[in-house]
């Protein structure tokens, strides 16, 4: 696919490697991350496993378990204090190292260098960012010249006086991008949520007839399965909504006429009233509607 990317909704003018220099601060740079990145994740694992020893002991020792309990409940306050990084951003890192390639990105008042695996942004408006910041990345169609002949193309809507409009029909690469806003939900979260239901009534059963010591296992599969069958809806939701756009495989194209003269053209998905296009430029909302980059 012929694409524009773009990273924090800044166009990608162009890419060039790093100087000698900026490969060794990159990677002095790319180690602290690291360290604390660890180190966030590893306090986590530890919490975690008080809180699970904690919530086992309660039920066989009296008093000890609220006791550990509130000591880790302590501990967790500690952890908003971490700064925690994505391990795509850890393992991007990585090849940053061994690929020093720099993104740049402009704007008309900002510059922004964003490393190109990891999309830590490097420098902004050429001086370092005071704390790593990971910037948004996504990629977009490229608006074809086919929108801007069609544009020239509208006539008068029968029922809205001063509007005009036409159509188009989207791209291949368009149609790949709108499909990919809301992909079919996956079998595997379909699967995991039919699993966590299941599992957290079997296991609430065992654990009322006593055969276990915790309610742990019913908690951690009705979380599971809340969190997949949510996951599952809001996918089916979605799709649902640009189905008909997708099986159109057009847009509106719609223009204001005020005093004899066309206003900026803007393009509409027909079913679900989303803009498409906006004077021929792609709008914010697809620059910064996920990573897909």
């Amino acid at each position: 696919m012929a694409a524009q990317r773009w990273f924090a909704g800044l166009p990608v003018a162009e890419e060039r490697r790093m100087d000698r220099d900026d490969e060794e601060l990159l990677r002095e740079f790319a180690h602290s991350i690291w360290t604390e990145g660890l180190i966030s994740y590893a306090v986590v694992s530890v919490c975690l496993a008080c809180v699970i020893a904690a919530s086992t002991v309660s039920l066989t020792s009296g008093w000890l378990g609220p006791v550990v309990l509130g000591v880790t409940s302590g501990a967790l306050r500690y952890v908003p204090q971490r700064r925690f990084f994505a391990l795509r951003v850890l393992f991007g890192l990585r090849k940053d190292i061994v690929e020093p390639m720099l993104m740049i990105c402009r704007s008309d008042d900002m510059t922004l260098e964003v490393l190109a695996h990891s999309h830590v942004i490097w420098r902004r408006n050429g001086l370092p960012l005071e704390r790593p910041m990971v910037a948004h990345a996504t990629a977009t169609a490229m608006v074809p010249d086919q929108a801007k002949y069609a544009a020239n193309f509208v006539r008068p809507h029968d029922a809205h006086e001063g509007i005009l409009i036409h159509q188009r029909a989207l791209s291949e690469d368009e149609l790949t991008e709108l499909d990919s806003y809301a992909p079919r939900p996956s079998i595997a979260v379909i699967v995991l949520a039919v699993v966590g239901l299941l599992g957290a009534i079997a296991t609430f059963a065992i654990a009322a007839a006593g055969r276990i010591p915790t309610m742990l296992p019913p908690f951690a599969f009705a979380v599971i399965g809340a969190w997949a069958g949510r996951s599952a809806w809001r996918a089916h939701r979605a799709r649902k909504r640009i189905a008909a756009d997708l099986e159109a495989g057009f847009v509106v194209i719609v223009r204001a006429s005020e005093a004899g003269e066309l206003g900026p053209p803007e393009e509409v998905l027909p079913y679900s009233n989303t803009l498409w296009t906006q004077n021929g430029e792609t709008p914010e909302w697809r620059k910064q509607f996920r990573a897909k980059a």
